[in-house]
């Protein structure tokens, strides 16, 4: 079994029923150590789809298994406080599993890993987490995981531990690109200026720029969106998200995403005063493309390997 690479998922109805049986595992396997946080009623396939419908629910794979689950949400005032719980800093994690068989394989590190980076991708700072303070085992797990407890709270006899851990990047972001993709499968390009010093002059460019002030990435896209095509992007279209070093100023990250493009948005672009032109082209011929931004393709190139995505031809 290969254990060496975890991917995550949104949970759909086909995994219900595996989760059924992940849940109840872990269910149990707390009741061993004394944790009846979560009662002593079993999990049920209806309990499992009320959490998938949520569509926060993530499952993590290992060699094509389902090796655990966690939830992941951005905000939590039930169990923090209104203010700490909705000030837009941070994702909460909630009940994080590991199968039983996959125990010792660091398999819950792993996820924690994956879920500080759909943090960071939202442009939040922190992780947070609630789990029981009499569980010392459990607690002293996340400490060295690298969270850090910043209260206790007690809700109807729950007396849970409040942990945070820092998901801020130290290196500066400074813009961000998206690959917007329309439901015929092709990709909005457009041609760069022809102008003296010009970066990446009259090359085939992606929507996308600078960062404006303290701007998070999705905020940043969406702005640079509205001023190059005029439309409004709702920030649930953007699917992918990825950092890099930056090309143009080496030292900061730079965000590549990939998103959708309804045919009504396109209906409605109206082409800003940056570009000579843009265009929709099939993914296999921008790939191929001589004169575009060749680290854009580089970075289109390997969304599409991650996501096991094959190009149709035209």
């Amino acid at each position: 079994m290969n254990t060496t690479t975890l991917q995550i998922h949104i949970a759909a109805s086909e995994d219900i029923n595996e989760l059924v049986i992940i849940y109840e595992e872990a269910r149990i396997f707390k009741h061993s150590l004394g944790d009846y946080i979560w009662g002593d009623s079993p999990f049920t396939a209806d309990d499992i789809r009320k959490m998938v419908e949520q569509k926060n629910l993530y499952i993590a794979t290992i060699g094509g298994q389902r090796a655990g689950a966690f939830m992941l949400t951005w905000k939590d005032t039930y169990i923090w406080s209104k203010d700490v719980g909705n000030d837009g800093q941070a994702g909460y994690i909630h009940l994080l599993v590991t199968r039983n068989k996959f125990r010792g394989q660091e398999v819950g590190q792993k996820i924690i890993d994956e879920a500080c980076r759909l943090v960071q991708e939202k442009g939040k700072s922190y992780l947070r987490l609630d789990c029981s303070y009499e569980n010392r085992a459990l607690c002293e797990y996340y400490e060295k995981q690298g969270f850090k407890e910043v209260g206790r709270t007690n809700i109807g006899g729950y007396s849970a531990a409040l942990y945070e851990k820092s998901v801020k990047n130290d290196i500066q972001f400074s813009g961000a690109k998206i690959a917007l993709i329309t439901p015929d499968q092709r990709i909005l390009t457009y041609l760069r200026d022809v102008k003296p010093d010009l970066y990446m002059a009259n090359k085939w460019d992606l929507p996308g720029g600078g960062r404006e002030r303290d701007e998070t990435p999705i905020q940043t896209i969406l702005r640079e969106i509205k001023e190059e095509l005029g439309i409004d992007l709702p920030p649930n279209q953007i699917t992918y998200t990825a950092p890099y070093e930056s090309e143009r100023f080496p030292g900061t990250l730079s965000m590549f995403m990939v998103g959708k493009i309804s045919k009504r948005q396109i209906n409605h672009i109206t082409f800003g005063s940056e570009g000579q032109k843009y265009q929709f082209i099939g993914i296999d011929e921008y790939l191929s493309l001589p004169n575009a931004v060749p680290h854009l393709q580089e970075r289109f190139r390997n969304y599409l390997n991650k996501q096991k995505i094959t190009p149709k031809s035209d």
